[in-house]
């Protein structure tokens, strides 16, 4: 499975969006920190599109906008 890594600073949804042919077709999985919304719906928006579904890392909640979570694909 592809990995990706980098620290875009707030700006996860916008890097997230220019990937979506690598999203389609090597399906990555994501381990995102987020800062606050707008960065947090973005993301989940455009994730759960494709399929993704997100779990919290470590003491976040589900749907906060700000903490730690893996997002996956179910296996294709």
């Amino acid at each position: 499975r592809l990995r990706h890594s980098g620290d875009v600073e707030g700006h996860a949804h916008r890097a997230i969006a220019g990937m979506s042919e690598t999203l389609d077709r090597k399906r990555p999985l994501f381990i995102l920190a987020f800062h606050g919304d707008p960065e947090s719906a973005a993301v989940r928006q455009i994730l759960s599109r494709r399929g993704y579904r997100s779990r919290p890392i470590g003491d976040t909640l589900p749907d906060a906008p700000v903490g730690d979570f893996l997002f996956t694909q179910p296996p294709a």
